[in-house]
């Protein structure tokens, strides 16, 4: 991949649009030489919703916050790199995608920043109670059944295995990335959060979640995504228009308004 290419996901990011090489043309004295990288058709995004038209970064002082992203992106290491590139699919898609596709997208994207997290700091009085409990199951497996065998296994590979929140916060907390206004990443069983809705979406499909409040949600997402990507770049949240109360010049959401839509979010009605 060239450097043109890696920085457009950087661009494609503060433009919220993506933007693609489609080729180049070479003009010498002798002769013109055209490279055609990639066909225009499927290339030229549809979904661009309304809200998405604005900037990331304000219109008057793009070129020099986009040479400041470009400067930090390219410090960064390989792995930290790859996150622009998964996150950038839902957040300026160069494909028409649905709300639920979408949403899907952002989350398969969050998940891998899982890898990012250290393993977990665990007190002496923490790991004696573990070896305790490791110690009564590899005892319960003597004599039994191998079917009972193999689900006490299962168990002893769950002993201190970490939840995804586990995983995310920490390394969510490491980019110093501010949730706050936003559709919480993960809720209640009465106030869903995005990790619930991606159960639901992933057991059920868009039919098992209230139209409306997925489409907040995505667009809270969206927006919580692009405060992960600002934040890596250490660019100030409140020079950007993902925070406070300029995140989206066309909606603003109030956290009662977004508490409503958690208690909707899977209480449907028949024939929603």
């Amino acid at each position: 991949m060239s450097k043109i290419e890696e920085a457009l996901f950087v661009i494609s990011i503060l433009c919220r649009q993506r933007i693609v090489m489609l080729g180049w043309r070479l003009d010498c004295s002798e002769r013109t030489e055209e490279v055609w990288k990639n066909p225009l058709d499927p290339l030229k995004t549809n979904f661009v919703p309304e809200h998405e038209k604005e900037f990331l970064v304000d219109a008057r002082h793009f070129e020099s916050m986009a040479n400041a992203a470009l400067k930090a992106y390219f410090d960064l290491t390989p792995k930290v790199k790859t996150v622009f590139k998964d996150f950038s699919t839902g957040i300026a898609p160069f494909i028409e995608m649905n709300t639920a596709q979408r949403f899907m997208s952002l989350f398969h994207s969050l998940e891998k920043c899982k890898s990012f997290a250290n393993e977990l700091s665990l007190t002496p009085e923490e790991l004696a109670s573990d070896a305790t409990l490791k110690l009564a199951l590899e005892g319960a497996k003597e004599g039994v059944d191998p079917a009972i065998s193999a689900r006490i296994d299962g168990l002893l590979k769950k002993i201190r295995n970490p939840s995804i929140q586990q995983q995310l916060n920490p390394v969510l907390a490491m980019w110093s990335v501010n949730p706050y206004g936003l559709w919480p990443l993960f809720g209640t069983p009465s106030l869903p959060g995005l990790k619930d809705i991606r159960d639901k979406l992933s057991h059920s499909g868009p039919m098992g979640v209230d139209h409306q409040s997925l489409d907040v949600a995505t667009r809270h997402f969206s927006i919580f995504v692009e405060r992960i990507l600002i934040a890596i770049l250490e660019i100030p949240l409140a020079q950007t228009n993902a925070g406070g109360n300029t995140y989206s010049r066309f909606h603003r959401d109030s956290a009662e308004s977004i508490t409503e839509l958690q208690k909707q979010t899977f209480n449907l009605k028949k024939g929603s």
